[in-house]
């Protein structure tokens, strides 16, 4: 969505009753490979900062929304994209954190986003190159 950032995605989307159950990954890294990995019409990848993605998926449950996640992070390690400036990587790669939620009466929009903001701080806390849920 041209002109707002991934906060005001998610807060329109928590906004809407046909929206606000959506399950969202949050993913960080600088490729293009991840929108090939999001195929149903009904996903949404955006840019969520400066390094960060969201990837919002309709009606998934976790397990699913898990190996999306994990080919998302595939798609990246396949790319062999130079990492020069590290010492820890060779190539560049992602921390895919996941996260799911059922619609609430009295859920915000803020929720979804602080828990998946959680479970990717996991995946960097727990190393390099991995998906958490």
């Amino acid at each position: 969505m041209p002109g707002i950032d991934g906060y005001e995605v998610c807060r329109r989307l928590k906004a809407d009753p046909l929206t606000k159950s959506i399950p969202i990954i949050f993913v960080t890294g600088k490729v293009n490979a991840l929108s090939k990995v999001i195929i149903r019409k009904t996903d949404l990848l955006a840019r969520y900062g400066g390094e960060e993605f969201a990837c919002v998926l309709p009606n998934t449950n976790e397990g699913s929304a898990f190996i999306i996640a994990e080919k998302l992070r595939l798609a990246v390690a396949a790319l062999n994209i130079p990492h020069a400036l590290s010492t820890i990587e060779k190539f560049v790669t992602i921390r895919v954190g996941v996260t799911t939620m059922m619609s609430a009466k009295n859920s915000s929009g803020a929720e979804p986003i602080s828990a998946a903001d959680q479970v990717l701080y996991l995946s960097k806390k727990n190393g390099r190159n991995m998906t958490s849920c």
